[in-house]
């Protein structure tokens, strides 16, 4: 009887068949300012047509981002000035990062909304998937008071 193949999660070419590599979806954030609360897109969709690759940043802070079929999008409002919500990560102190699926619709908060997203591209959106907190580069980031409510 032959072993069963590795499952490779959905993380593009060169990721292999690792059980720690997560896809997806992502709320970014750095110490800069310049990216807190933007829509990432790590990895492909599992079912996304070969040589596809990510979407990378979907939504900056700020937009109001729709996502259509064949990997086109529009960005059609704004939710504040994006400058405006350079401010809005706590470099120093305690952050309340509230990200919220409303199926398709991936809305990120840190007391004010940041950027809404409306993935309307069948072929690309996941609709379930793994929660992971990771952090790229040096530093130290801590977390308390996590929760994960499905309504």
């Amino acid at each position: 009887m032959a072993a069963p193949a590795a499952r490779v999660e959905p993380g593009g070419p060169g990721r292999g068949p690792s059980p720690y590599n997560v896809g997806g979806y992502q709320y970014d954030f750095d110490f800069a300012g310049n990216y807190p609360g933007n829509l990432y897109e790590n990895g492909m969709a599992a079912n996304a047509p070969a040589g596809t690759g990510n979407r990378g940043i979907i939504s900056y802070k700020g937009q109001v981002v729709h996502l259509l079929p064949d990997a086109k999008r529009e960005t059609f409002g704004c939710v504040d000035d994006a400058t405006d919500l350079k401010g809005v990560m706590n470099i120093n102190g305690w952050n309340y990062i509230h990200i919220m699926a409303c199926g398709p619709v991936p809305l990120h908060l840190n007391g004010r909304l940041i950027t809404a997203t409306i993935d309307d591209d069948p072929v690309r959106r996941e609709m379930n998937g793994r929660i992971a907190v990771r952090i790229e580069g040096l530093g130290e980031v801590y977390f308390r008071d996590m929760w994960l409510k499905n309504w």
